[in-house]
């Protein structure tokens, strides 16, 4: 590769950031430059930096854009510890299916695999939710338990 060819691909690669990606690494730099004064506001800079981090993170954005630049990520260690952490909390649900904090942890996580395109593999959080749904037998779920197992490829009436 030239160094006009190189040239071309920065370019390039430079252009497939997207907008509020500029903007977050603005209010980073900004952050430093303010920190380094001492000025108060670099909080509020560094707030609103990583909000727009979390929100493109979220959204899965910067994990396309890894792709599209060929960057290998560890999707598949990502993967584990995601399926780790949802098994855990519908043992939990299994424990307490009226735990607030478990349920959404568990909604977030599915969210969270999606967002990234992750093929989370089911299997142990769905043996959980069978136990929970045999506890339950008789007893109507609590709605958003309800909504979990739709999630988790349950038929809920």
């Amino acid at each position: 590769m030239n160094v006009g060819e190189a040239g071309s691909a920065l370019v390039a690669s430079i252009g497939a950031v997207p907008a509020a990606e500029w903007v977050a690494v603005v209010l980073a730099f900004a952050y430093l430059v303010l920190a380094v004064r001492q000025n108060p506001w670099c909080w509020a800079c560094a707030i609103a930096s990583a909000a727009i981090y979390l929100v493109l993170f979220a959204h899965g954005e910067l994990v396309m854009q890894a792709r599209a630049l060929g960057l290998d990520l560890n999707r598949h260690g990502l993967r584990r510890q995601l399926e780790g952490m949802l098994t855990t909390d519908l043992s939990c649900l299994a424990v307490s299916p009226d735990d607030a904090t478990c349920l959404t942890r568990a909604e977030q996580l599915m969210d969270l695999g999606q967002a990234l395109s992750l093929e989370l593999d089911l299997w142990a959080p769905q043996n959980h939710f069978y136990r929970l749904l045999q506890d339950f037998s008789g007893r109507t779920l609590p709605e958003g338990v309800r909504a979990l197992g739709r999630r988790l490829h349950f038929v809920i009436d």
